[in-house]
């Protein structure tokens, strides 16, 4: 398995307003790409502006995924709300994952 992590930031003015970092991973025969998001995070002053959404789009489509993933505190509705509005589904449900927070494991697929 090969992996490959991304940090990308969005800036104005050279402050960082907005960050995703990820991990690409190849697996099998195919070399397939799949891509685990471990945080998208937005400067409180810039949310909802669609710096997240243009910084996600960047990532998404200028790498080969054959599917994504991440995990989010099943509270934060706005996230989550994100994510399924970017084809995301939820296919787990991990107990107590963040504490006393339940994490939801989302997937999206590329391909």
């Amino acid at each position: 398995m090969m992996g490959l992590e991304m940090d990308q930031l969005a800036k104005i003015k050279a402050n960082p307003i907005c960050k995703i970092y990820c991990k690409k991973t190849t697996t099998g025969k195919n070399k397939n790409a799949l891509c685990e998001i471990n945080y998208l995070v937005v400067d409180e002053e810039y949310r909802r502006r669609g710096i997240a959404q243009k910084l996600f789009d960047y990532v998404l489509c200028n790498n080969s995924f054959e599917s994504v993933s991440l995990e989010v505190r099943s509270n934060n509705d706005s996230a989550i709300n994100f994510y399924l509005k970017n084809g995301f589904k939820v296919v787990s449900k991990r107990e107590r994952y963040y504490g006393n927070i339940d994490g939801l494991l989302m997937v999206k697929e590329m391909m």
